[in-house]
């Protein structure tokens, strides 16, 4: 039986006390964040199930669930909607992502206002749809044109967001020079000393660009972002951009071991460092990379370099609470999407064809045991939540003396 406080401090350890402290909160108020925060657990918990692990090779997110969708403007342009964190990504059985993603629809069953035997139906309609999308093994995307119901009215919104006013939101004017805001909710001081040494490897790695004046860095600062993540070394970069009222914000983030690579027997390729593991495996799966995906390297640490943009946003969830219709949309785009990057990146060191893929999806024995599988390991995730909150109200997680919380 695995030992609950010991995995998650584990997982955690090694970050900044001060994040790590709102991660643990942010796990306290409600079991979603919970699930989300704890990938490796359900790795760790289900490494061995036969259901799962019986299955061809795919690339996979690592940590597939319901808020781990959105959009970005790609490298040409346009703004798509699809899977958009990485971090965990490796070669694994593709049931790996499907039933993680199948699990969070059920845990977050109470968050969307909706009965659990509705997710259940939800989930069902889910596999179903993913399966029909594998077996026509026709690749495709979501953007702006293709896309239906929430996730249209979203993309549809991001046009009319201005890059100034996203800018403005984040940044003042002090002294004349434009600097970050520091709110302590999305952004936190960093030391001086780091802040010149970083300033000097973002201005060298910028001079090898062939717009180099476009990365002159004009601040940092740390910054606050994700749950899964919070607490990893992490950066916003306000950089020249294209001069006055057009500058640009950078995010640049350590690119830390999966977590779930203990766990596989599926032999992985030798990446020269786990930033260009995440890239990598980002590019093959994404139907258009994003505008800049880049790797850089500071204190012998590999960090994940990309833009953050105004069209840069997750589906609110909320605008679903409790409607079946616009959650059944909604989904089968995610179903959609899942599928479409499977095939997209098959065949490519160690993943399964297509044809091994479609063969696969269409026999009849694992889809009604897999979704049993889901269903009683969101009670496992219920029993797993209720012993962390126990733990975290008696003070397990809040030990470290010299973590300060953010009010």
């Amino acid at each position: 039986m695995k030992n609950l406080i010991k995995s998650i401090k584990e997982f955690n350890s090694g970050r900044n006390p001060q994040l790590l402290n709102i991660k643990y909160k942010l796990m306290r108020d409600d079991i979603f964040h919970f699930y989300r925060a704890t990938c490796h657990l359900f790795a760790e918990d289900n490494y061995a199930q036969i259901i799962i692990n019986d299955a061809p090779l795919t690339w996979i997110c690592g940590d597939l669930h319901l808020e781990n969708f959105g959009s970005y403007k790609g490298n040409d342009r346009v703004v798509y909607f699809d899977m958009n964190d990485f971090d965990e990504a490796i070669l694994a059985p593709f049931l790996w992502d499907v039933s993680r993603f199948l699990c969070s629809i059920i845990v977050a069953h109470k968050s969307l206002f909706i009965k659990k035997e509705e997710a259940m139906i939800l989930a069902d309609l889910v596999l179903k749809r993913y399966i029909k999308t594998i077996s026509i093994a026709h690749i495709g995307m979501v953007e702006a044109e293709t896309s239906t119901g929430l996730i249209h009215d979203m993309l549809d919104e991001l046009k009319s967001r201005k890059r100034k006013e996203f800018i403005d939101k984040r940044t003042e004017r002090v002294s004349g020079k434009l600097k970050l805001k520091i709110d302590g909710i999305k952004t936190l001081l960093i030391n001086e000393d780091e802040k010149m040494l970083l300033k000097n490897v973002i201005n060298t790695w910028g001079q090898s660009k062939s717009d180099k004046d476009f990365y002159e860095v004009k601040d940092i600062a740390i910054r606050i972002a994700g749950t899964s993540s919070l607490g990893v070394e992490r950066y916003v970069i306000l950089v020249e951009g294209k001069g006055k009222d057009n500058h640009y914000l950078l995010d640049m983030k350590l690119a830390m071991p999966s977590s779930l690579l203990k766990f596989t027997k599926a032999k992985q390729p030798q990446w020269s460092n786990d930033a260009e593991r995440v890239i990598e495996i980002q590019k093959r799966m994404q139907a258009v990379s994003p505008a800049l995906l880049d790797t850089i390297k500071w204190n012998e640490k590999y960090f994940v370099l990309k833009e953050l943009q105004p069209t840069e946003d997750k589906l609110d969830l909320s605008l679903m609470k409790g409607k079946v219709e616009k959650l059944q949309a909604s989904l089968k785009s995610f179903a959609d999407i899942i599928a479409w990057n499977q095939l997209r990146s098959a065949n490519q060191q160690g993943s399964a064809g297509i044809n091994e893929l479609t063969d696969f999806v269409n026999k009849p024995d694992w889809q009604q045991p897999l979704l049993s599988f889901c269903s009683n390991y969101a009670d496992v995730v219920k029993e797993d939540y209720k012993f962390f909150c126990n733990a975290f109200d008696k003070g397990e997680f809040n030990d470290d003396e010299n973590a300060e919380l953010i009010s």
